[in-house]
């Protein structure tokens, strides 16, 4: 799918969330700018048609004035997995935004961001989720057996990510609260141990079974 194709539908809502930051609204204006390019105005005091080509062809950002977020793999897990989802099946742009800066600088206020600001960012909250799930696809899904599939597995899947972080909260000695505020990349490589550690005793006992097998 087209960067386009899934920013459109959030075009209204996100010219709402600018214009109620910045106390400004957008007007269509009678002649579009040809140098957007070079245009360093702020969102604010640009044309909707401006809006929509930052929107399409914008450049994602981690900084909203001196705060600098980190990537995702370094916020708390809980944040990544569970919160920042929930907001965005919600729709709550602003709040999200809110969220991953909150949980760095208690001194954040997105009431001082520019309209340019806010759509970058929102782009790059984008592009970070899109490479977590990325990630997870290409290392940490695989197909359950059939016998666990005949058993039921996927009524564990309304829990999300409540049976991982119960998992490791036992393993690790943690409370579940703990193991939500461990930054994802710790979570995401214990996962990966599992799963290659879960796949490797499973293929060793293929090939003890064959063994015991030929000797008969």
């Amino acid at each position: 799918m087209m960067k386009s194709q899934l920013i459109k539908p959030l075009f209204a809502k996100i010219k709402s969330v600018v214009s109620k930051i910045t106390g400004k609204h957008f007007k269509k204006k009678k002649k579009e700018s040809n140098n957007y390019e070079n245009d360093n105005s702020v969102i604010s005091e640009s044309s909707a048609s401006d809006l929509n080509l930052m929107l399409k062809y914008g450049k994602a950002n981690n900084k909203i004035g001196k705060y600098v977020s980190k990537k995702f793999i370094e916020l708390p897990y809980g944040l990544v997995r569970k919160d920042l989802p929930n907001y965005h099946k919600q729709e709550l742009l602003e709040e999200s935004i809110e969220l991953i800066m909150k949980a760095q600088f208690d001194d954040f206020d997105i009431n001082k961001a520019s309209g340019n600001e806010i759509v970058s960012f929102l782009l790059w909250i984008k592009e970070q989720i899109e490479f977590i799930k990325t990630v997870e696809e290409n290392n940490l899904q695989s197909d359950p057996e059939p016998e666990m599939l005949a058993a039921g597995i996927h009524r564990l899947n309304e829990f999300g990510i409540a049976t991982t972080v119960e998992k490791i909260a036992k393993d690790w000695n943690y409370t579940p609260e703990q193991v939500e505020q461990t930054p994802y990349f710790k979570i995401y490589e214990k996962m990966k141990m599992d799963k290659i550690q879960s796949e490797i005793n499973k293929n060793y006992q293929k090939i003890m079974e064959e063994k015991s097998k030929r000797r008969r």
